[in-house]
């Protein structure tokens, strides 16, 4: 451990003033780190709960019969059919949109 010697009592005082400057300064950067990380963790939990939602729309969607070989919309009693191909075309852009928002948020470098 050094002692720091001064030669005045200005210099003291100065040197005071900067580390104080310099704990506050550490400090606002570790609130404004705790807030960011606030902030993200709010946004994946937004996130999850939409990609919660599309798996639910997804799965009424698939549950549903689908439509003719040739592609005819057909009313099965009170049903309706869904293009199947279409609903895993969704699902796949759905799934590529989500991945690529919580990219945006992680901020992830990695390839």
């Amino acid at each position: 451990m050094s002692v720091t010697r001064f030669n005045s009592q200005g210099e003291a005082a100065t040197a005071a003033a900067i580390a104080q400057s310099q704990a506050e300064q550490a400090k606002q950067i570790a609130d404004n780190n705790a807030a960011a990380d606030s902030i993200e963790v709010n946004l994946l939990n937004r996130l999850e709960a939409l990609r919660n939602m599309a798996k639910h729309l997804a799965a009424d969607l698939r549950r549903m019969p689908a439509t003719s070989a040739a592609g005819v919309k057909q009313t099965i009693g009170t049903m309706h059919t869904v293009d199947q191909r279409w609903v895993s075309i969704g699902v796949t852009h759905l799934q590529e949109g989500l991945m690529a928002i919580e990219r945006a948020i992680m901020q992830s470098e990695e390839f």
